[in-house]
């Protein structure tokens, strides 16, 4: 029932209006976020850090980066819920997605992922989802892995012989397929040959130049993919997806899935748009999405 005042209304103390929360976003770009305006998206590659006003809790949901150079591997998905501290800053990372080095082979996509710190490392992950790892345009050498999920995918090799690099886990960096080709490591995929370039920002590792006929990059994550061979003959290999990561003393409510060749995890959810899936030679790069719980 609507409550009716009338005559002299006489008020005391402090009357404090409460304009909601806002959260500082610095870095790649800068802008501040208000509670009540939405989702908190980011979709471009980059590096940003947040700063609340106050503390608020959020579902996450986020996809790491797919692999280039042509089939190749998809980005994985995370999700969960967790509080952000009033006055601390966080990183948040958009993992860059892998391109087509100069020769047919491809760099691995770059892992998504949330810090409760400035520093980026295994110790102060929140949550990760894992890039996928290059692939290559001849499409007798098999696919790029996937990324995780707990776990990336393995890659394949030439006329599916085992020359692709391993998946990484949550324990360690996936290993090399052989050649002229690198173990992931902690954060970072495997690279090949006498390359490191076309891996997409962070992690995703780097495919091999024209100096060397194929081999492709390892994607980034908590463990970072193995990348594939790397020779002058056809015995050349996919790398292995990055691992995905969820800090379970933090984060409630969480799912880890991993990516399926060319398939995102959990491709069919609205809020993904092309995130994390390969368009021609390119990888898409990753997404963060921050929805008010």
């Amino acid at each position: 029932m609507p409550i009716s005042l009338s005559g002299s209304i006489r008020a005391t103390g402090t009357i404090l209006y409460n304009p909601g929360i806002s959260i500082s976003i610095t870095g790649t770009s800068s802008s501040t976020w208000l509670s009540g305006s939405g989702d908190l998206v980011f979709s471009a590659a980059g590096t940003y850090y947040l700063t609340p006003d106050s503390d608020i809790t959020f579902t996450a949901k986020m996809w790491g980066a797919a692999g280039g150079g042509g089939n190749a591997g998809a980005g994985g998905y995370a999700t969960g819920t967790m509080t952000l501290i009033k006055n601390s800053t966080y990183t948040v990372i958009v993992g860059g997605g892998g391109q087509k080095n100069v020769s047919e082979a491809g760099g691995g996509g770059g892992f998504s992922g949330i810090f409760n710190t400035v520093t980026v490392s295994q110790d102060n992950a929140w949550l990760m989802a894992g890039g996928g790892a290059g692939g290559m345009s001849d499409p007798r050498t098999g696919l790029g892995g996937a990324g995780g999920g707990s776990e990336g995918q393995d890659g394949t090799g030439y006329d599916g012989i085992n020359y692709g690099g391993k998946r990484g886990t949550q324990s360690a960096g996936g290993a090399a397929g052989g050649t002229g080709a690198t173990a992931g490591s902690a954060l970072q995929g495997g690279s090949t040959g006498n390359s490191g370039s076309a891996g997409g920002t962070p992690g995703g590792g780097g495919a091999g130049s024209s100096g060397s006929w194929g081999g492709s990059g390892g994607g980034g994550g908590f463990w970072g993919g193995g990348a594939g061979q790397s020779t002058v003959t056809s015995q050349k290999g996919n790398g292995g997806g990055g691992s995905g990561y969820v800090n379970t003393s933090i984060v409630s409510s969480s799912t880890l899935t991993a990516g399926s060749s060319i398939t995102p995890g959990n491709s069919s959810d609205a809020d993904r748009g092309s995130a994390g899936s390969v368009t021609g030679n390119a990888g898409n790069p990753g997404k963060v999405l921050f929805r008010p719980a």
